[in-house]
């Protein structure tokens, strides 16, 4: 079974401004929630390809989240959203590969290409909670997966896969290996014998 699931990239920006984004050369949503958000596949484990070009005014990128599919104590479906688990997500390449932090400003007359990077996910989350009241297709921004800091009643929360995951587990090593792949994407993309 094919899931999706929904990025997004928060900040601000000044009265007025008017901003183009495009992922993978397609259109970013920039009407909904945050600065602007894209789907892709939970198999995704690499990165997407974005582009910011500010024609009017300044925004500031100043975090992420991802939206999940999800099951709620075994029998509500919804979605739930966490905190981008990559406090580095966004690879530049000048010559050479660089990963930068949040926050990013982009002003006037500026473009800001970059790859945004991101780990598998499952398929689905099963949550328990205590103390939520559960409605159908409700959305719970539960908090920060990496490091287990999860708003109240939220008491467990697992993974289900239904394809291979990739090293995901937000380790070092795990975080490393997903540099080492954008990071060999992006020389093989400028180097001409590649």
């Amino acid at each position: 079974m094919d899931a999706f699931r929904i990025l997004r990239v928060y900040g601000y920006k000044q009265p007025n401004t008017q901003y183009i984004v495009t992922v993978n050369g397609m259109p970013a949503d920039t009407a909904g929630a945050g600065l602007f958000s894209f789907t892709t596949n939970t198999k995704l484990h690499g990165s997407c390809t974005v582009s910011v070009k500010v024609d009017q005014g300044s925004i500031t990128l100043t975090h992420g989240t991802a939206t999940y599919p999800a099951i709620y104590n075994g029998t509500v479906s919804g979605t739930v959203t966490i905190d981008q688990p990559i406090d580095r997500p966004i690879v530049v390449i000048n010559k050479t590969v660089e990963f930068i932090p949040f926050d990013i400003t982009i002003k006037q007359g500026q473009v800001f290409d970059y790859e945004h990077m991101l780990f598998n996910g499952p398929t689905r989350f099963r949550i328990a909670t205590a103390g939520i009241d559960l409605i159908p297709n409700l959305n719970i921004h539960i908090g920060n997966l990496r490091t287990k800091e999860f708003i109240q009643g939220v008491v467990d929360v697992q993974a289900d896969y239904e394809y291979q995951q990739q090293p995901n587990m937000n380790t070092v090593e795990d975080l490393e290996k997903l540099k080492s792949l954008v990071s060999n994407k992006l020389t093989c993309r400028c180097d001409p014998k590649g």
